[in-house]
């Protein structure tokens, strides 16, 4: 990530649009901008210092992993309007989903005309209904205020003009984002321009009315009311009672001889001392070829801990060695007190590189 390139409010908005989407939840991603910035500041700074990590002194074989980034559990979760007016605000239209998609039977049910249709309803008086994209008040030449709305529904937008006596009634009607649905009088002024009146409005509450069961609706269409559900059988006394719960199986015995299940996983610190530092990964390295001759299946894992952190390299499948003591107690003997390894089943080692 290149910070001269992007800023905050530029990787804010990537989160907000949905780019970010397989990091995690939006509100989550966007309340870790800083976090994200200040560890890719940290890495440009070194790499233009000629530092490096531990990760980066491994050679060619693996690609070296930032590290992890936990997103905040406490964020509160952008709710669904929210990441609407976000992708809308950002990218111009709606992308996840279309905010009337939840209030769309109601519309159909409600509004008697689409907004892509009013031309076809000049001089009547129809229904409309769908979302508050934006609102502009104006003066009359006496100075009472009216409204311009913009309306969109699934088919379109259009231009609503609310005169001032309308506008008054209606006023909290109005509010940006609400879904309404409204009685407009279309009218063609000159040059051949429609207008919009609106004479009634109100606020469209979705799931207000919703639509029967399937098994109530065909009922209601034959004239006949819905049949009840039957009940559950009582209980019978010569019911069998329930079987026991099975046991839980034994813990499969461990392997004959010197084998270890799992995986290898080596556990270190990084001193802040590069010479040191290279020279025991250079050693772990020799160790590990030696082994791997042999053949084996075990994969290893080098957990690198560091200002109270950790960062797990997953080596690729050519380092991976015999499930041996051997291995694990030279290693363990080679790190001393710089860390430590051992043989983990995958389990345990997945919960712990959580």
């Amino acid at each position: 990530l290149d910070t001269a390139a992007v800023n905050k409010r530029a990787l804010e908005s990537l989160a907000m649009a949905g780019a970010l989407d397989a990091l995690g939840e939006r509100g989550a991603v966007v309340a870790l901008a800083d976090r994200i910035l200040k560890q890719a500041r940290r890495m440009q700074e070194l790499k233009a210092s000629g530092q490096t990590t531990m990760f980066n002194m491994f050679g060619e074989e693996v690609a070296s992993p930032l590290p992890e980034m936990e997103l905040d559990e406490e964020a509160p979760e952008a709710a669904v309007s929210e990441r609407l007016e976000w992708e809308r605000d950002l990218l111009g239209t709606y992308v996840s989903q279309h905010p009337l998609q939840a209030a769309a039977d109601e519309l159909e049910r409600r509004a008697t005309t689409q907004l892509a249709q009013l031309a076809q309803a000049k001089g009547s008086r129809v229904k409309v209904g769908g979302l508050v994209n934006s609102l502009r008040e104006r003066q009359t030449r006496k100075g009472d205020t009216f409204a311009v709305v913009e309306l969109e529904d699934l088919s379109g937008t259009a231009e609503l003009t609310v005169w001032p006596e309308q506008y008054q009634r209606t006023k909290a009607t109005w509010s940006t984002s609400g879904i309404l649905v409204a009685e407009v009088t279309v009218k063609e002024r000159r040059e051949g321009l429609l207008s919009a009146v609106v004479e009634k409005a109100e606020t469209l509450v979705p799931g207000a009315s919703k639509p029967a069961p399937p098994m109530e609706r065909a009922a209601a269409a034959n004239g006949t009311p819905p049949a009840p559900m039957p009940a559950p059988p009582p209980p019978s006394a010569a019911m069998p009672a329930p079987a026991p719960p099975r046991p839980a199986p034994a813990e499969a015995p461990p392997p004959p001889g010197d084998a270890q299940p799992g995986e290898l996983w080596i556990t270190m610190a990084e001193s802040g001392d590069r010479a040191a530092d290279s020279g025991l990964l250079g050693q772990i390295e020799q160790l590990l070829i030696s082994f791997r001759h042999m053949g084996g299946a075990a994969p290893v894992f080098i957990e690198v801990r560091s200002n109270g952190s950790g960062t797990v390299l997953a080596l690729s499948e050519q380092w991976r060695v015999p499930s041996t003591f051997a291995i694990a107690n030279s290693l363990d003997n080679l790190l001393g007190d710089r860390g430590s390894a051992g043989f983990r089943a995958p389990a345990a080692a997945g919960a712990a590189a959580e």
